[in-house]
């Protein structure tokens, strides 16, 4: 894979060692990717945060705040999950963001 997005929910269909192969749901990209760079989330989650409205990061490079203080980079396109009021989650994790967001049409 060139570039996975933060937010991208994406289904694995192969593993060898550390690496999954995996297709992203919205345009069924698929490419392999270190494992480190996944969050599993349980299929509740995941129907969970796809049902949400879809709001995307606008800024080419931006910053989100932890709930314990640390950082994360958000770069341009990034799928901000259950955004609402200058947050979002990602799994259990609930992360400040005061960067430009978007909210195109979702896909169908």
């Amino acid at each position: 894979m060139t570039q996975q997005l933060l937010g991208d929910l994406v289904e694995i269909k192969a593993e060898d060692g550390p690496w999954r192969k995996i297709s992203v749901f919205e345009d069924g990209y698929e490419g392999w990717v270190d494992v480190k760079q996944l969050l599993m989330l349980s299929d509740e989650a995941a129907l969970q945060a796809n049902a949400s409205p879809f709001y995307y990061s606008d800024a080419l490079s931006a910053t989100a705040v932890h709930d314990n203080g640390t950082m994360q980079t958000v770069v341009i396109g990034s799928h901000l999950p259950e955004f609402q009021n200058g947050f979002f989650k990602t799994g259990q994790s609930r992360l400040r963001f005061d960067g430009n967001v978007i909210q195109p049409e979702k896909p169908t």
